[in-house]
């Protein structure tokens, strides 16, 4: 991830992050031109009034390898080290992961990065955890911002 994280912009395929974003129709599909990322767009567009476009780049690209990593190791049902670790990291970086990477599918991986998550709000609802309806709710809300096709996924 090292060259990833360098200052500037990624420009790969379908990653491409601008300076000043326009909040138009377009972000929410409501404009005659096919719909490109919505929702997610609009929640750069959002986020990058805050902070500089490319840091939510690298905030967006680095979220999506940790939040990933995490959720396989709090999914993994062991309470060894070596054994989380061993599933964040297949879960983190594998041949998927790297190609959506190159090809620029931030909101696919993004969605991806939220499955363990789904996972385990779906397990706890069914053993009657308290809160587990929030927290799928939750979760797959998130899944479905990222990406359409992340949130039927």
């Amino acid at each position: 991830m090292a060259p990833l994280l360098a200052r500037g912009y990624v420009l790969t395929y379908d990653m491409v992050f601008v300076p000043r974003l326009e909040l138009t129709g377009n972000l929410l599909g409501l404009d005659v031109a096919v719909a490109r990322a919505v929702p997610g767009d609009l929640l750069v567009a959002l986020a990058s009034r805050l902070v500089p476009a490319d840091l939510v780049q690298k905030l967006v690209l680095l979220g999506i390898v940790v939040a990933a990593g995490a959720g396989a190791a709090r999914l993994t049902p062991t309470r060894r080290p070596a054994a989380k670790a061993a599933a964040a990291a297949l879960y983190a970086w594998n041949p998927f992961v790297y190609e959506r990477l190159v090809m620029g599918h931030w909101g696919l991986l993004a969605a991806y990065a939220t499955l363990p998550f789904v996972a385990r709000a779906a397990t706890d609802l069914r053993t009657g955890t308290q809160g587990s309806v929030r927290r799928l709710v939750l979760t797959l809300a998130i899944a479905a911002a990222a990406s359409p096709p992340g949130g039927l996924i």
